[in-house]
């Protein structure tokens, strides 16, 4: 006998089914009780309830393995009325079938596991294609299918703050949401990796605008307070939908992936719809992407050298500028790769090379006897936190033979944001080294003035956003001197980029404005034009045409 499937994991058997007129057809048995039959027809129903109360009953269940078989052997032989060794046989095969039927069990929650997820309890990414799979081989004309991937913004950081417990609350309350919208035939919740869920809709061939109303409304879900204990957690999320055209419904996956991502790259907290334009502009930037890896590997970055000016004329420093020098589009501006770096990952990777070609071009004007002032990099908010980072470039300062008081590192002012604590020591270990520190495009982001007041800063640089509008604007000019304000209350060198007139350079030096940097002294310049400029004593280049600073 076996007994048939278990229905309910956690119960006993429901279903006994005899397989055949003796239990020698399940295992051996001895050949003098071969002859023996095991009883059928109402004595097997009486004995099937009985048995089935018997497994079911609470202090059965605790005795251990040879107790059961010695209880299920008299209970055979007396129920029966057969031999004690067909008994026998029988405990054993009931013993034997619930040892494979646990098996059986055991098999399907792994196949289950293998197929969902383990905290929401939703289907995972594979059982999701096979999911659109399914519905691909058997089109319906009459209806349509969407899929929205949902990537929830600052999943990690919320789930930092809170326990495992809180967490898998909070998990389980935005499944719940989701499946509230995807309840319909056919439709699908899954959860794809720990802040990533997709949905599958169906609506009538067509009818766009009932899904764009779900969707919304899915918007509208997701975007209500979670209550964990006392705490009220307000989520946002990028959304990515791909409306099925003509497409095979297994591509609409792939096409919402894309438009979150794109979502994702505006900012978050919005919902993006897949079009051919966007897959064509994302194919494009895939392939910059790829060819800006190949180019660090080439050594196609270029530095270039912006002169900064002491207010009476003299040179005081320079920033370095990298630029692209791509083979077939030319030379291109830092805004035209570096966000696409930083969205691929690869940022860190620029940073170190700058910084290496900088010491590079440092040392080569010290061996041509030149005085080098002090040259300005941009340091990424990514390295600022890494506490390798000091140690990274204390070696390549002395791998190139150069000292820290021959550079400067420029963060911007939304870089200081991070790990307090993290920030400070890095900061503080790179100016113990001899380098200047400078906040750079002050007035653009957010900053804690209490916070700055403790960061081993020497300079702040006004963001030329604010100098463009110099001396002509009012409340500008009031912003400018605002922020020379509170330069001087921190005690910080000021510096003003972006300055590309005579007014503005008369504005600011009026104003006790410690350096200008611009288009209207010196614009970008390759390195052998700023060894020249280092030859000549530094002079401003008088003949340049204003315009704006890079």
């Amino acid at each position: 006998m076996i007994l048939h499937p278990f229905p309910d994991a956690k119960a006993p058997p429901s279903k006994l089914i005899w397989t055949g007129s003796s239990v020698d057809a399940i295992i051996a048995v001895p050949n003098e009780a071969m002859s023996q039959r095991v009883p059928v027809g109402e004595q097997y129903s009486a004995f099937h309830q009985q048995l089935l109360e018997l497994l079911h009953d609470p202090s059965f269940r605790q005795l251990n393995h040879e107790e059961k078989r010695t209880e299920l052997i008299s209970f055979s032989a007396r129920q029966l009325g057969i031999d004690r060794s067909v008994a026998l046989c029988v405990a054993d095969a009931v013993a034997l079938v619930n040892v494979q039927s646990d098996a059986l069990l055991d098999r399907e929650r792994l196949e289950f596991l293998s197929r969902h997820d383990d905290v929401s309890g939703l289907p995972n990414q594979e059982a999701l294609r096979q999911h659109l799979t399914a519905l691909e081989s058997s089109p319906d004309a009459d209806q349509a299918a969407t899929v929205v991937w949902v990537d929830i913004d600052r999943f990690k950081a919320v789930t930092d703050a809170l326990g495992s417990e809180q967490t898998n609350h909070l998990i389980s309350t935005l499944s719940s949401r989701l499946q509230s919208v995807a309840d319909r035939p056919q439709e699908m919740t899954a959860r794809l990796s720990k802040d990533e869920f997709a949905l599958v809709l169906i609506h009538p061939s067509g009818e766009v605008n009932e899904a764009v109303q779900r969707i919304d409304r899915l918007k509208q879900l997701l975007c209500r307070p979670i209550k964990l204990d006392n705490r009220r957690i307000v989520l946002t999320a990028s959304l990515g939908v791909s409306l099925q055209n003509e497409q095979d419904i297994v591509l609409l996956l792939n096409e919402a992936e894309a438009a979150m991502l794109e979502a994702k790259s505006l900012g978050g907290n919005q919902a993006v719809y897949f079009t051919k334009a966007l897959q064509d502009q994302r194919e494009q930037r895939l392939l910059l992407e790829s060819e800006l890896v190949r180019a660090i590997e080439q050594r196609e970055l270029v530095l270039h050298y912006q002169p900064i000016y002491n207010a009476d004329g003299t040179l005081e420093s320079a920033e370095a500028l990298v630029r692209w020098n791509h083979p077939d589009r030319g030379l291109l501006a830092p805004a035209e790769f570096l966000p696409m770096a930083t969205r691929a990952g690869i940022i860190t990777d620029i940073d170190f090379y700058v910084v290496d070609q900088v010491c590079r071009d440092i040392a080569a004007m010290k061996a041509q006897g030149l005085n080098t002032q002090r040259i300005a990099i941009n340091l990424s908010g990514q390295q600022l936190n890494d506490s390798d980072y000091p140690i990274q470039l204390h070696d390549l300062l002395t791998k190139h033979g150069i000292s820290g008081s021959d550079i400067e590192i420029e963060v911007i002012e939304e870089a200081t944001k991070g790990d307090t604590f993290a920030v400070a020591t890095n900061l503080q270990r790179l100016a113990e080294m001899g380098i200047r520190l400078s906040i750079d495009d002050f007035g653009t982001g957010y900053s804690s003035l209490a916070r700055l007041k403790y960061l081993p800063f020497h300079k702040l640089k006004i963001d030329r956003s604010f100098v463009s509008d110099l001396p002509n604007d009012n409340d500008v000019c009031s912003m400018v001197q605002a922020i020379m304000g509170l330069a001087g209350g921190l005690s910080l060198q000021l510096v003003s980029e972006g300055v590309e007139t005579d007014e503005q350079r008369e504005w600011l030096a009026n104003r006790d404005c410690d350096y200008l940097q611009g288009f209207l002294m010196s614009k970008p310049v390759p390195l052998t034009e700023y060894t020249d400029l280092l030859a000549n004593g530094g002079k401003p280049q008088e003949d340049q045409a204003p315009g704006q600073s890079a």
